[in-house]
């Protein structure tokens, strides 16, 4: 067992060997040409809308939807799921995910909750964690983490996902 002493002389050299603190490094989001594909079968995902000035926010790329095409959906592609009861809008929600995820094949689809905008003002009876209102939103590729930004689903994946949904995805802020 070494001296207490010695094991603090240890530690002092270790920290005066290291390197200088690295200033803060530019977040990968905002490098330009980030979001082009590096790999031919992985989906061409836009530019993010506007500068990411603020981290108290994040961005996420997919498809905003409604609790009416949320239930269009379940009626749609799993009829059975309203047979017997009728399921509050949570249950509703990760249906239609699991739903995504089995059509499209793609693992990375998520469901978030993001800000309404003029295009997308339905409420979806989840608040946020701020106490707001709520759309539904199921992401793709999104700025909260490192993973769920560097992700990219494959054209093959969104052409399917973009068929179950309807509609083209967007950016859209939480």
């Amino acid at each position: 067992m070494l001296h207490p002493s010695v094991y603090k002389a240890m530690v002092e050299s270790i920290d005066a060997e290291a390197a200088p603190p690295i200033p803060n490094p530019i977040p990968v989001a905002k490098c330009p040409g980030f979001l082009e594909s590096l790999n031919p079968s992985h989906a061409e995902i836009p530019d993010l809308p506007e500068d990411l000035e603020s981290f108290d926010l994040h961005w996420n790329y997919g498809w905003p939807v409604s609790m009416k095409d949320v239930r269009a959906l379940i009626e749609t592609h799993s009829p059975n799921d309203l047979q017997f009861f009728e399921p509050g809008p949570v249950v509703l929600l990760a249906a239609v995910d699991a739903h995504a995820t089995k059509v499209s094949g793609c693992q990375g689809v998520r469901h978030v909750l993001v800000e309404p905008t003029e295009a997308a003002n339905w409420p979806t009876g989840v608040v946020t964690e701020k106490g707001g209102p709520s759309v539904s939103f199921f992401v793709v590729v999104s700025t909260t983490n490192d993973t769920m930004f560097q992700s990219r689903p494959s054209k093959e994946h969104m052409e399917k996902l973009t068929k179950f949904f309807g509609k083209e995805p967007c950016w859209m802020k939480d």
